[in-house]
């Protein structure tokens, strides 16, 4: 932000953040993101990620992230020793050429889920208040009831 001379509602909009979530950020707190979104966050803004692997026992167990938010031209990601195996994995397979490139290949799969992932749970949200609104007009079935109902549609699609 400072370097851009940002205010936290710009730098919101072009990271395509919510104020409080920039806010979060500045204040170092890193873990209310996902490490992808950090990632994509500090490419938007010119910044360059570099991921070291260390060896089992090195850094510690669990991973960790260490950056000045926004400021910082660097991150260093320490991956558990199970997550480094697979990186190893893949590097050696010969399907990629660096831990980083592993690193965003994984991403690039990510983002498509996450997607699945948020539409699917504003089907589920969506209905969840249809079913809220009928309650309210008095239009639900008791269990036993609905649970008959099911069974009996489940017979009819299974005859010929």
């Amino acid at each position: 932000m400072k370097h851009h001379g940002w205010t936290i509602d710009q730098t919101a909009q072009h990271l395509k953040q919510s104020s409080d979530e920039i806010k979060a950020l500045t204040q170092g707190k890193i873990g209310q993101f996902s490490v992808d979104t950090l990632i994509i966050m500090l490419n938007q803004v010119g910044m360059t990620v570099k991921v070291e692997i260390c060896p089992p026992g090195s850094l510690g167990r669990s991973p960790t992230i260490e950056s000045t938010p926004l400021i910082s031209n660097t991150m260093q990601i320490v991956l558990p020793p199970e997550v480094e195996a697979l990186v190893q994995r893949q590097l050696t397979s010969g399907k990629y050429n660096s831990a980083i490139d592993v690193i965003l290949a994984a991403i690039q799969l990510l983002e498509p889920q996450q997607d699945i992932y948020q539409g699917r749970l504003q089907e589920l949200q969506q209905d969840a208040l249809i079913g809220q609104q009928a309650s309210q007009r008095g239009e639900v079935v008791d269990g036993a009831t609905a649970m008959a109902q099911i069974r009996a549609n489940l017979r009819r699609r299974s005859q010929p």
